[in-house]
């Protein structure tokens, strides 16, 4: 992380978003981010965050790889998103 963490945090807006708030002198465009969290097993809390611009919110595929080389796509419900 390039970014000191007391510059930045999260707010959390009832049950499942979660909004970026940072530092105004670093000047950054926090609408360009999201989150995503959910729990693939009950052992995993899986956190995602990606710089999208301007652009729609991208797809996720999220797969679990299987050792003998195979994977499966998971369908999972997103706890938090932005």
């Amino acid at each position: 992380m390039s970014i000191p963490l007391q510059r930045f945090g999260f707010q959390l807006v009832g049950k499942r978003l979660v909004q970026l708030v940072a530092d105004p002198a670093l000047d950054d465009n926090v609408n360009r981010w999201r989150f995503w969290q959910c729990r693939p097993t009950l052992d995993h809390l899986l956190a995602l965050c990606a710089d999208v611009g301007d652009e729609a919110v991208p797809q996720l595929i999220i797969r679990r790889w299987i050792p003998d080389g195979m994977h499966a796509v998971l369908d999972l419900e997103f706890l938090k998103t932005s």
